[in-house]
């Protein structure tokens, strides 16, 4: 590629400029409404979530979920994780990162327990017994602390 230059305003090249007109190509990809597009990792998340959705179906209203899959045409998965969003950030706004500890801290192990009565073995109900006595003494030592 050469350069001449003719004046300082003015540039040409020695390459040939093509006017011919080409008509433009046409566009042979389907619509963007008819591809999915989700990562693999998505999919395989998806589809744990509707496996713990169906494995648990009066806790988390699968009846429910599925009745607004058909009228929103969106996941069940995609559902559930904006249903716990919302409720993560109704938590954490009222009572930030303390009340959410606390809650979490709370809701498994009771949920647990109450397993670990109706189950005939004793260990479970020991172990659980040992873990509401610890809880109750961090909790009592962090209020009169105030940490």
């Amino acid at each position: 590629t050469a350069i001449c230059l003719k004046n300082p305003f003015q540039i040409q090249t020695a390459l040939s400029i093509n006017t011919s007109f080409e008509a433009p190509s046409v566009n042979t990809t389907p619509p963007i409404n008819n591809i999915t597009m989700t990562h693999p990792k998505l999919d395989q998340a998806v589809q744990k979530v509707d496996e713990f959705l169906a494995a648990y179906p009066t806790l988390c209203q699968y009846d429910r979920l599925r009745d607004l899959e058909k009228k929103t045409g969106q996941p069940k998965a995609y559902l559930f994780f904006a249903i716990v969003s919302l409720l993560t950030t109704i938590v954490m706004s009222v009572g930030g990162s303390k009340l959410f500890s606390d809650i979490f801290a709370f809701v498994y192990p009771a949920y647990m327990s109450f397993k670990a009565i109706d189950s005939s073995d004793a260990t479970d109900d020991t172990q659980w017994l040992t873990y509401w006595v610890v809880f109750a003494s961090f909790s009592i030592t962090e209020s009169v602390m105030t940490f």
